[in-house]
């Protein structure tokens, strides 16, 4: 388990997450079955999968969206964070509508994306941890002055010549 502090000056403590057990998280949503139409060839009817329809396409977003949702929640509720006793943290989120879980896990789920989680960097140090990649703190924090140096240095020929986008 790793100890990160994140922006919101809260010490988590995160659950590293095997590979097989976010393959069974990820798994656990399949993908819709592609269409097709029957075509007749010389060897008798054969399916042709249309997996260019806009339909089928939107729908695999839409799963890997489900996806997605359903791993960055696991991977929060592995954080060891105490959520307060009081609900003091979530008057603004009731002053404009937002309602709070009854069940407790769906509540520190609140808590934690709405308190803990304060920025994109805060989320990238959990799942960086979460995914084993990387041991501490500081190895996070050497990690990502790397990427930046590597993104400063970029130019646009050379994301261009590398066929992304800047």
């Amino acid at each position: 388990m790793i100890e990160i502090t994140l922006s919101s000056v809260i010490t988590v403590t995160v659950q590293p997450i095997a590979p097989l057990e976010r393959d069974l998280i990820i798994n656990s949503i399949p993908y819709p079955d592609p269409p097709y139409e029957l075509i007749d060839t010389k060897a008798g009817q054969e399916k042709w999968y249309k997996r260019d329809d806009p339909d089928y396409m939107a729908a695999c977003r839409r799963v890997d969206q489900e996806r997605n949702d359903k791993f960055a929640k696991f991977m929060l509720l592995g954080l060891d964070v105490d959520a307060p006793a009081s609900d003091d943290w979530s008057r603004r989120l009731r002053a404009v509508g937002v309602e709070l879980p009854a069940d407790a896990e769906d509540k520190r789920l609140m808590y934690i994306q709405s308190q803990v989680i304060r920025t994109t960097a805060d989320l990238q140090h959990v799942m960086t941890a979460a995914m084993g990649n990387i041991a501490t703190e500081k190895q996070i924090k050497a990690a990502e002055a790397s990427f930046r140096r590597e993104v400063a240095g970029a130019t646009a020929e050379s994301v261009d010549r590398a066929g992304g986008e800047g």
